[in-house]
């Protein structure tokens, strides 16, 4: 390889590694209830996703 193509490969492997920091902060962002740094509020009772808590038997 030449010298051009290690600086080459070592700014793309800094690219990679700021991206990975960029992705696991806002995976923490997001595991902390947040999005974009703003924190995510419950929906009302009456807008929330019904859950089911059993299998109905057949």
């Amino acid at each position: 390889m030449t010298d051009e193509e290690i600086d080459r490969f070592a700014l793309v492997l800094r690219e990679c590694e700021r991206i990975r920091a960029m992705v696991a902060k806002d995976e923490a962002a997001l595991s902390a209830g947040e999005h974009d740094g703003i924190p995510t509020a419950a929906a009302p009772p009456n807008q929330r996703t019904p859950v089911p808590t059993s299998a109905t038997a057949a």
